[in-house]
């Protein structure tokens, strides 16, 4: 029996799998299975209101899963699908209450990573009428940093919590940040679609696609995962800080003898103390998202006494990976 089939076994139990998807690893739970959704939440410790995404394996699925769908879902359905995008539309009645955190709405996607399609194909073909869906929130405790990789996985989890969970092994995550959320419940109503989540598909790809204002500034009232100001934070205390602004900002914290860890653009290590390492991360929006979480988890476990970022360019370009830094950072009012 391949991993994959272990799998489906767990899936059919019951139990529950974790897995890569080109954004982050996912842990995942038969959509249909309410105690087995509930075990996805008892794990991370998530709020029982928080909602969680369903992961289909066909765009054609999506009709299982929502109701009320405009043409508009349609047309980024073929465009971005499978890929790192999630549409909130109006649910079924296929959606149970805790997946939707009791609301009206329901987020779905449809990954594009190979190991995450061949387990939702697989699974699709066991259960049969396109019902053979995964709930898939980040496989990481409620809050915290995302994993993009297994080590990260073994770190975050206990192997008592592990025994019975089947790992896939996909490498480290493409995109590296969690998938671009859009509200499109609303337009029925006259209510413009609204960027709930910032991520790799940007607000300028959606409008080239459907051809209406968007709000991008999130306003709506409908939760949907990393909602919460706080969210993706690290254990060690983060700040950010204007680039101008590093050298002294680092001489203030060094009179308390700390160990220092700055995320930064360019190394200045030469003309400052020991006791601050450099880790240089991408000009490139794109791929700094996908070092980003990797770069944050290993920083984590180096007995830093506080993590300074370099503030990162305002603009649309970069509005996803500073959506995760403001928030980490928002966990110790440090933002």
């Amino acid at each position: 029996m391949n991993l994959i089939e272990k799998a489906l076994l767990n899936l059919i139990e019951g139990k529950l799998v974790i897995f890569p998807t080109e954004t982050v690893y996912g842990l995942g739970a038969d959509a249909e299975n309410t105690e087995a959704v509930r075990k996805v939440y008892l794990v991370k410790n998530r709020p029982l209101n928080h909602p969680v995404i369903v992961h289909i394996a066909h765009k054609e699925d999506l009709c299982h899963w929502a109701i009320d769908i405009p043409d508009e879902a349609f047309k980024l359905v073929d465009k971005f699908w499978p890929g790192p995008l999630t549409i909130i539309l109006r649910k079924s009645p296929s959606v149970s209450d805790l997946i939707s955190g009791s609301q009206s709405t329901v987020g779905i996607r449809c990954p594009s990573h190979p190991i995450a399609q061949n387990l939702l194909k697989s699974f699709s073909k066991v259960k049969g009428n396109r019902k053979g869906a995964l709930i898939a929130p980040s496989a990481n405790k409620f809050g915290k940093v995302s994993p993009t990789e297994v080590g990260h996985i073994y770190n975050e989890f206990s192997s008592n919590i592990l025994k019975d969970i089947v790992v896939l092994d996909g490498g480290s995550s493409e995109i590296g940040i969690e998938s671009t959320i859009i509200d499109m419940s609303g337009l029925s109503e006259g209510k413009s679609p609204v960027i709930l989540r910032p991520g790799h598909v940007t607000w300028q790809d959606i409008s080239s696609v459907i051809k209406l204002d968007l709000d991008s500034q999130g306003n709506s009232s409908i939760i949907v995962p990393g909602s919460l100001k706080s969210h993706y934070a690290t254990n060690t205390p983060l700040v950010i800080v204007d680039s101008h602004l590093i050298e002294n900002r680092i001489c203030s914290l060094l009179g308390n003898l700390d160990k220092l860890a700055v995320l930064s653009f360019s190394d200045r290590s030469s003309i400052l103390e020991k006791n601050v390492d450099w880790y240089i991360m991408p000009k490139d929006p794109i791929e700094y998202a996908s070092k980003l979480y990797a770069t944050m988890r290993s920083v984590d476990i180096g007995n830093y006494s506080k993590i300074i970022v370099e503030r990162l360019p305002v603009s649309y370009e970069w509005m996803a990976v500073s959506d995760r830094l403001y928030k980490s950072a928002a966990a110790f009012g440090l933002t």
